[in-house]
Parts: C-alpha cells; structure tokens; sequence
C-alpha cells in the first residue's frame, strides 16, 4: 500500500514562492487533509541524499543546475520513502488515492519530445510504494546523464537537456526500458491534465498551473534583471507579470474552475 505521506519541495521562505504555488499548495493540504505531508526545502534535501546515497553524494553535488538535483531528488525520496509527490504548482480538485492502483503509478503526458513525440509521461506528479529499485534506476541514470552533458552557460538554454537528464524524458526512456519489469499504472490525461494550465473540465482531479519555476535558478535570473536594468520590483510581482506574459492568467483574478483562452 502507498504511504499516505504528500512530498512537496520548495523554498523555505514563502516570499520566494510563485503565487500559483500558494494557492496550489493550499488546495493539496485540503483535499489530503487526513495524510502526513512532508515538506523539503533544499537543505532537507541536502541531508537527504548525504544520509541514504553516500556513494552518489559527490556526483549529486556537481550537478551543474539546480533544478535537475529537484528532479533527481524525487526519485532518490520515492524509492527511499514511498508516497505521493505533487509539484508545487498542481492544483488538486479531489483526492485521487483510489487511483493509485500499483505500486508504480506516473502521470501521462501530451507534451512534445525533441522529435515531436509525446514525452508519454512526467515527472510532476508521481507515487509509489517504498523500496521501487524503478525509482533507484532513475536517479543512478540521471547522475550518469549529467556527467555526459554538455550543457550551456544559462538554464533557460537546457530546456531539452534538463528533459532529458533528469525530467520527463529520462522518465520516458525508464519506463520503456523497464515495462516488462515493473507494472507502472499511467494516470490518464484526461483526469489528470498536466500540460493545460488553460482549460478547466469538471471531470479534472488535477490541473497542472506551469509555473515554469526551474530551481533557484529563476530567483538569480531575478536578481540580475533587477541588477542589470534597475528593475524595481518583488519577486511576488515579477512571477505574476511573467506569468501573465506567459499565459494570459492574471493570478489576481484567478479563477480555478474557468477556462482561459490560448496566448496566440
């Protein structure tokens, strides 16, 4: 039986946090009011992987990019601990438990690989029952991954190397290298809409937000922008214009249960 534990991973300092987070954060805690929720900011996580992955520790240290440590993480906790992990940006409208019928269960995906395909699954919403070795595979893979990489200066130029080293694309290569081994239950898109932040359908369990927030990383593109141009502003309202920009969603007037038209 999966373990009724909820793993979320942010900054310690809520100031720091995109706005859809708080909202989104507060709607898991709601809908799992009855489970344990564990919450891990970079210095748990640090411990974390000292603790249980001594060997890997040195490689999981040289990881150039902060947001692929996030990625490598969730697999390292799943095997470890077990449980349901939920990005910070996924809203939940109902608890999906009774959804999770195997010891494996991922979150399918429509978005495009490097050659146009679906990526199949994603990493944002996953759960598992302790001790997995599918989840050890991952994280051992995605070390090696980063080792082979050659990777540009700025994380905004990795987009398909972040993927592909430790995203949903390491994801994909694991689960059809391993089906035959591991019986993965797939959560449907349809339920579990992971790549529309746009559109609202009553029968959605889960609406992914895309907050686009890629590690520490974008708090330092922050504080450059600020540096560079003299740019006033929080962090709070740099994340909601860039949303904005982005999507067309006004997280001020945000309504969960709407449907916003596509950014042409």
């Amino acid at each position: 039986m999966i373990p009724k534990i909820i793993h979320q991973t942010g900054y310690a300092l809520q100031s720091k946090w995109h706005p859809i987070w708080s909202l989104c954060h507060k709607s898991v805690q709601k809908v799992f009011y009855n489970f344990e929720h564990v919450f891990w900011t970079d210095e748990k996580i640090d411990n974390f992987i000292k603790k249980n992955y001594k060997e890997y520790y040195k490689d999981y240290q040289k990881i150039p990019f902060h947001i692929i440590q996030l990625d490598l993480f969730r697999y390292a906790l799943l095997y470890k601990c077990g449980g349901i992990y939920i990005d910070m940006d996924m809203y939940c409208y109902e608890n999906f438990y009774s959804d999770l019928t195997s010891d494996i269960n991922l979150v399918e995906s429509d978005c495009p690989d490097e050659y146009n395909q679906p990526e199949l699954v994603q990493n944002s919403l996953m759960a598992a029952t302790s001790n997995q070795k599918f989840f050890k595979e991952c994280f051992i893979e995605g070390l090696q991954r980063s080792k082979t990489i050659e990777f540009k200066k700025k994380i905004n130029d990795n987009h398909f190397n972040v993927k592909y080293v430790s995203g949903p694309l390491l994801l994909k290569n694991m689960v059809q290298k391993f089906k035959q081994v591991y019986k993965i239950n797939i959560l449907p898109l349809e339920f579990f809409n992971t790549t529309n932040n746009h559109i609202y359908e009553k029968q959605h369990k889960v609406r992914h937000m895309a907050s686009g927030m890629w590690g520490k990383e974008v708090y330092k593109s922050f504080l450059d922008l600020q540096e560079a141009e003299n740019f006033i502003s929080s962090i709070e309202k740099y994340h909601k214009l860039s949303y904005l920009n982005k999507t067309e969603i006004d997280v001020n007037r945000l309504d969960f249960y709407k449907t916003y038209k596509l950014k042409p």
